[in-house]
């Protein structure tokens, strides 16, 4: 497949010394792999509220379920946040989430929602501290945010999004328990769990 040439930046304070580039540069590539991945995990995350939605209007209904994807989830008006909200109602009445699984996975889905929206509309910055480089992420969220992207915030963010996806596992493994104790036999339409 071919990689696509598209101009990205960074910023990287510098003195009027001369100035390595070569291992900020390398701490900026690093990061841009850390971006795309939590793009590409939330974007699962996503999936998935789509599929707990898709199937708490239509269950089983294969074609509704399609054209409500195509219609209303895959809108521009559907954002990530109307989807946490629906989920959240979702799970409300269901009941697939109940006591501290229940309030951390909403808390979850806020900081996965935060953390794509900090990456995709943030600024990168690189600087000098001592003999060491460090890296900060500039987003607006509420007011302005700085955070220094080392080896805690990442550890952090990591941790967050694996219980996010594990919790979204175990309303999956629910979902999943409704559609077998439905089903009529080999020819019932499988799961369809990002």
């Amino acid at each position: 497949m071919r990689k696509i040439k598209a101009i990205v930046s960074t910023t990287i304070r510098v003195s009027d010394q001369v100035v390595d580039l070569v291992n900020p540069m390398a701490l900026h590539d690093e990061i841009r792999e850390n971006k795309i991945r939590i793009i590409e995990s939330v974007l699962t995350i996503e999936n998935a509220l789509d599929f707990i939605i898709q199937h708490y209007f239509f269950e089983n209904s294969s074609e509704k379920t399609s054209e409500f994807k195509a219609l209303i989830l895959n809108s521009n008006w559907c954002s990530f946040a109307a989807k946490r909200k629906l989920t959240s109602y979702i799970n409300e009445k269901k009941g697939f989430l109940t006591g501290k699984d229940k309030d951390k996975f909403e808390k979850l889905l806020y900081k996965a929602m935060s953390y794509r929206n900090a990456f995709a509309h943030g600024q990168i910055e690189i600087g000098k501290d001592g003999e060491n480089y460090k890296a900060y992420l500039k987003y607006f969220e509420g007011g302005p945010q700085e955070v220094e992207l080392d080896d805690n915030y990442w550890e952090e963010l990591e941790n967050n999004l694996l219980e996010c996806h594990n919790l979204l596992v175990k309303i999956h493994k629910e979902i999943r328990k409704t559609i077998t104790n439905q089903s009529t036999g080999p020819n019932s339409p499988p799961l369809a769990v990002p």
